[in-house]
């Protein structure tokens, strides 16, 4: 059973974000002491250093005046930057990178842009075969999107702090790399949203106004045989907040008991063959009214494509021996016509990169048949079936910007059909009352890709906010280098009864409990508490697919990104081989669900 939180019927965030993304890979090396830092600015100094591949298909190494961001609608638009004598011996720690531009004329509109370097070791200067668009971006990148008003003739940092540390590191860390060798900065404009861009100067227009390049960096006394890696993991960089673990007690935990085995939900670790639905020899017997023992959640159990079996859904009492989960995980799969074959496996991306998540975070939103004839009349009719991984009880939101997401949709009248499961980046922390909210306690970007976590304070308690968690992504499906993708997808995620929230304390994060600060008198932790993360909504959004001509079956690597089918740990992806780019606006559903129909959910879930 539910409780109806305050102005849980009023408020509804219309928000459809379209922020494009980078895949992020971020260098890490091993050291013991480091000497003073050291910076280096350098500008283009030659006309085909200073390059553009334009959405026309067409190359310009002359432009006095060039376009920097998105391209037509059709097609990407992809800038280039070559600096030479870039005098960083190999292995040096980058700390900072700043890029400038000069403004040509005045102009107040949206810029998106993805920022990165060529991944080679000596970047060679450009010409109609060796254009901005045929060259390769690190697996680092940044993605800048805003909108706002830049005068003619004034000088701009585009970029600037750790936002592309990782990818020069990604660089200077090549075998290949020489103090004194040239790179490349790529700005890359995807096909949509079109027009979003503006117009910069170039060296042509004179050296005064050529972009620039300033980069701080520091010799590292490494250990010996220090490595430099491509992870798929992302250490934030702690600027102005910092999560901490203190909680406010009591203290609700998800971390594993001992007597949790090596697979299954405990650990979230996958099975090799279908766990047993019998009593396994030697296991304790359910009770009904009590914790149900491991052995019976782990009955609960999908293939997935890798051939391993993963926890899944279930209800939140075991309809067999009365014993109960202590979480819940939203609407039921079973028979939703929007995954025809496929199946909602809990933790099956994310456990391809090692990346692990608490088994109850996993959350499913259900529509069979989506009625949305004001905001959205393109959706009517389809059968949608999302997951996200959301838990909120713990502070692992305050840092970790990278949640599993699947999403399938199917719509018969236009042939839409997308089955996609990969992880999402919510990119940035943001503290505030809602993701509208004009005075947010805290933002600080995680990292570089989409979205936003947003995560109530304590000032969100008091009337007429509400303590309301808000997710947004952006999901680019079948991406590659130049921009282009096959779907994109940008669901997002709300909780109106969080069991944390963000205690602001001198511009950090420590772990608050949201029955405390609101005074209910319920144990945080239990099943009493009016605060379970159980009243949740989701939004169905932007449906877009871009795959004419192309297969439906593809393959990419976690972060959507595209890859041969061959490619190790590659993740199926289904998008019907179709062109439609219907525009909606955002409909939220799930808001009367019932999650907790027992009353016997607790933190964590």
């Amino acid at each position: 059973m539910r409780r109806a939180m305050p102005g849980e019927t009023t408020l509804r965030v219309v928000l459809a974000v379209a922020l494009f993304s980078g895949l992020l890979g971020i260098a890490s090396w091993t050291q013991n002491t480091s000497a003073a830092p050291v910076s280096l600015t350098r500008s283009v100094a030659a006309s085909s250093d200073d390059a553009r591949y334009s959405d026309a298909n067409a190359y310009s190494g002359n432009e006095q005046v060039a376009l920097v961001g998105a391209g037509n609608g059709s097609r990407a638009n992809v800038s280039g930057y070559r600096f030479t004598g870039i005098t960083i011996p190999q292995g040096a720690k980058i700390i900072s990178v700043e890029f400038s531009l000069v403004k040509a004329t005045t102009q107040y509109s949206r810029m998106v842009t993805t920022y990165g370097f060529q991944a080679v070791g000596n970047a060679p200067t450009f010409s109609s075969s060796a254009h901005p668009a045929s060259r390769v971006m690190t697996s680092a990148r940044f993605t800048q999107d805003d909108n706002i008003r830049r005068l003619n003739g004034q000088r701009y940092v585009m970029v600037s702090g750790s936002a592309l540390v990782a990818s020069l590191q990604e660089v200077v860390n090549r075998p290949d790399w020489v103090s004194g060798n040239s790179i490349v900065l790529l700005a890359s404009g995807p096909a949509q949203p079109a027009w979003a861009r503006q117009n910069f100067r170039t060296v042509d227009s004179g050296t005064a106004n050529a972009p620039r390049l300033t980069i701080t960096y520091e010799l590292t006394a490494a250990q010996p045989n220090p490595t430099a890696t491509s992870t798929l993991t992302n250490t934030p960089v702690p600027p102005t907040a910092t999560a901490t673990n203190t909680p406010v007690p009591p203290t609700a935990t998800n971390t594993p008991t001992t007597s949790a085995p090596a697979t299954g939900y405990g650990v979230n670790i996958p099975w090799d063959s279908k766990p047993s639905w019998t009593q396994p020899a030697g296991m304790p017997t359910p009770v009904a009214g009590q914790p149900c023992p491991v052995w019976v959640h782990d009955r609960y159990a999908v293939q997935a494509n890798d051939g391993k079996w993963y926890p899944t859904w279930h209800p939140t009492t075991d309809p067999e021996f009365g014993c109960f989960f202590g979480h819940e995980h939203g609407d039921n799969p079973n028979g939703a016509g929007a995954l025809g074959t496929w199946n909602v496996p809990f933790g099956y991306v994310g456990a391809g990169i090692g990346h692990l998540e608490a088994h109850p975070g996993y959350k499913i939103f259900r529509w069979d048949n989506v009625q949305s004839p004001y905001n959205a009349p393109s959706h009517n009719g389809a059968q949608l079936l999302m997951m996200v991984h959301q838990g909120t009880s713990n502070n692992n939101a305050f840092t970790e910007a990278r949640h599993e997401v699947h999403f399938h949709y199917k719509n018969p009248n236009d042939g839409r059909e997308v089955h996609v499961q990969m992880m999402a980046v919510f990119g940035e922390l943001r503290v505030g009352c809602g993701a509208n909210d004009p005075n947010m306690d805290i933002i600080q970007k995680q990292f570089n890709g989409p979205g936003a976590r947003v995560i109530p304070s304590q000032r969100c308690f008091t009337a007429p906010n509400i303590p309301y968690e808000d997710w947004i992504t952006a999901l680019y499906v079948g991406s590659d280098a130049q921009g282009n993708w096959r779907a994109y997808l940008d669901p997002h995620f709300a909780v109106f009864d969080p069991n944390r929230f963000c205690l602001v304390q001198n511009g950090a994060c420590t772990l608050g409990r949201s029955d405390t600060q609101a005074g209910t008198g319920a144990d945080p932790a239990g099943a009493g508490a009016w605060f379970k993360g159980v009243k949740r909504e989701a939004y169905l959004n932007q449906v877009w697919l871009d795959n004419q001509g192309n297969s439906p079956i593809f393959y990419t690597d976690a972060f959507g990104k595209l890859v041969p089918s061959n490619t190790p740990g590659a993740f199926m992806q289904y998008v019907a081989a179709m062109d439609s780019r219907l525009q909606v606006n955002s409909t939220a559903f799930g808001s009367n669900r019932d999650n907790d129909p027992d009353d016997n959910v607790h933190a964590p879930n």
